[in-house]
């Protein structure tokens, strides 16, 4: 453990904040798992065991806030594990946790890349985003 970083990060959870976005998704890609499969592989990344410091992520810290009317996010992190164990009116939202043992995550391999390279090859034997 590099003790820089973890001074740097002293939290052990992620707190990602995704506003409501003016622009919708497009229809032609909603209901192919992108998303899914997107969170999947970065919920399997931040709490594998060789990813780099300040990860991983305990699995017990994650925690996901949704408004509580937006049913289909809901529903997707359900797929992935995760279950509603609040809900805060003031804020109407939800709180979701995993729910004992998470969902299958999509498994990558963790590569460390110099600023500004990009490796999008699947490793071999594995399939890539897109499950081919």
């Amino acid at each position: 453990h590099d003790r820089r970083c973890a001074s740097r990060f002293p939290h052990t959870h992620l707190d990602a904040i995704s506003p409501p976005s003016p622009h919708p998704p497009d229809p032609a890609y909603r209901r192919q798992r992108i998303a899914h499969t997107a969170l999947s592989l970065l919920l399997a990344y931040v709490t594998s065991p060789d990813a780099p410091s300040p990860l991983p992520v305990r699995k017990n810290s994650l925690v996901v806030k949704i408004g509580q009317d937006n049913t289909p996010s809901i529903r997707l992190f359900e797929g992935l594990g995760f279950t509603i164990v609040k809900t805060v009116d003031v804020f109407e939202e939800v709180e979701m946790r995993l729910a004992g043992q998470a969902a299958e995550w999509v498994a990558g391999t963790v590569r460390a890349l110099e600023h500004g390279q990009v490796d999008d090859r699947p490793s071999a034997g594995e399939p890539d985003a897109c499950g081919s």
